[in-house]
This record gives structure tokens, sequence and C-alpha cells, in this order.
């Protein structure tokens, strides 16, 4: 099969399975990469699950990130498995393990530099809207004004992460910078608007943003839109948020991810009210 005939089929597959076009541009960015090795690198004898191996290490050597050659595994794993019908060999070519590194978390002081710092009412209000929601960055570019339930300070998040809708709510700080913002931008499909205003902004523009107030605000690290999703999850978890509700908010599939947050706290309180206090136990006046 030829690699045109093979990226085409690939394609088709992650489109069938609905994947989100970020992922459908990673997926097919390693597969492209993938090929062109097996192209550079002919060796008759060689099996294209070796092929598949020495990719990899290659890839590590090349000092590729864990989640760069995570995704070139899943990439192709995606074409032996659905495409070529090849089995999977997980004893010859593992999952590559994680690193536990841990994020910087940015302060509530150095979040409210970055916002009060900024004088474009635009660019502080993306900074706002991610911290006080938590939301993602492909999550910010794709929401439109349709999406904002100001009468219930909320925000629908429609097909996010997983293709899953969700509803955040929007704290009266947030709201306020909102509602300024439609008042001076007067946005009418696209919530946050690009150059020309039809288009939506891009992730690349919320990127330099951030960085941009992260260093006017003096931030010593390396800061993102997900810092400021790290520092949403963290602050509210030691302002003792209920987990099960911060899930819902951040759009966890699985609560044993909300829980990573807890050891980036500095403190996290503990409201332990045991049910017995609620009732009216009598104690005996004397034993029998």
């Amino acid at each position: 099969m030829k690699k045109g005939e093979l990226l085409s089929q690939f394609k088709d597959q992650l489109t069938i399975k609905n994947y989100r076009p970020q992922t459908i541009k990673s997926y097919v960015c390693s597969m492209e990469n993938f090929l062109e090795y097996t192209i550079a690198n002919p060796q008759p004898k060689r099996g294209i699950k070796d092929y598949a191996r020495a990719f990899l290490l290659q890839r590590f050597r090349e000092g590729k990130s864990w989640s760069t050659v995570n995704v070139d595994y899943s990439a192709i794993r995606m074409l032996f498995v659905n495409v070529l019908h090849i089995s999977w060999d997980y004893e010859f070519i593992p999952r590559p393990r994680g690193r536990s590194s841990l994020p910087s978390i940015l302060s509530g002081k150095q979040v409210e530099s970055m916002i009060n710092l900024v004088n474009n009412l635009k660019h502080k209000t993306i900074i706002t809207l991610i911290y006080t929601t938590g939301i993602r960055i492909g999550e910010v570019v794709n929401l439109n004004v349709s999406d904002l339930l100001l009468d219930r300070s909320q925000l629908k998040v429609a097909d996010g992460k997983g293709g899953k809708d969700r509803i955040i709510a929007i704290p009266k700080t947030g709201l306020s910078m909102i509602k300024s913002y439609l008042e001076y931008y007067r946005p009418t499909k696209i919530l946050i608007e690009g150059n020309p205003r039809e288009k939506r902004y891009s992730r690349s523009s919320i990127s330099k943003i951030i960085k941009r107030s992260a260093k006017s605000a003096g931030v010593a690290f390396a800061v993102s839109a997900h810092s400021l999703r790290y520092a949403y999850a963290t602050h509210h978890i030691e302002n003792g948020t209920d987990l099960v509700y911060l899930q819902h908010q951040m759009g966890h599939k699985q609560i044993n991810t909300t829980l990573k947050y807890v050891k980036l706290c500095k403190n996290k309180p503990r409201h332990i009210n045991h049910p017995i206090a609620k009732l009216n136990i009598k104690l005996p006046s004397q034993i029998t």
C-alpha cells in the first residue's frame, strides 16, 4: 500500500471514530513521521513491528518528550490494529512510561497580577475566563456567545474534550468581566473573535497573551493556558471545594484525574462532619 493511500485510510479511521481536530492533526503528523522513517531506512528483512519499535526508540534518542512519543505510540498502534489489522505486541513494543513530574503552580497573587497588569480588555477577559472556569485553551476558542448563560451565572462548554458537554459556574468577578467585554466588543456569534471578526481567536495568540502577562507579573517559570487551569483546580481544593463538584467542572472522566491536583496543594482543608452529630441520640444516664 502506498504512503498516500495509507494516510488516507488512517485519516478516515480517525474521522469515523470522531476524534477531535487537534488530535487528528497530532496523529497524522506522527504517522507521517513514521512513514518517512520507514522510507528513509529501507531494510527488506525488517518487519513492520521492527520498524515501529526502532522508530519509537529513535524518537527518544532525538530527545522527544514522553508526551510526544506517547502520541506516536497511539498513532502507530491505531495504524496496526484498525487499518492494517495486525495484532499489537505489547511485550515487544510496550507503551512508554510517563514521568511523574509536578508542574509549577501559580499563586493567587501571581494570577491577580497577571490579570491586573493587562490593559487590553479582550486579553484581560481571556485570562480571567480561563482562571475562573478552568476551561481548556481549545474550549476557549470554540466558545460562542450563545454558550453564555448569564442569567444563571453559567457557561456551557459544548463538545469539550471527549466529545462531552458540561455546564460550568461563573463566579461574580468572572461574570462582571465578561459583561464588560460583551458591552465593549459586542460579539454576535463567536465569543472571542479574531481578526477579521468572523474568525475565531487562535490558540497561539492566547498562549502569547498569557506568556506576556506572566512575564509582566514577574513569574519566574514558564506559564501556559494550562497553568491557569492547574491554578484553578489547586486553588479550589485549597479552599475546600468538593472534589466531585470540581471533577464535573473540569470535565474529568475519572475522579482519579481530579485527585492528582491534591498533591499540588500547599494545604487542603479537611471538613469531617460525622452524620451522627445530626441525630438526637440519648446517652445513658447510668450503666445497667
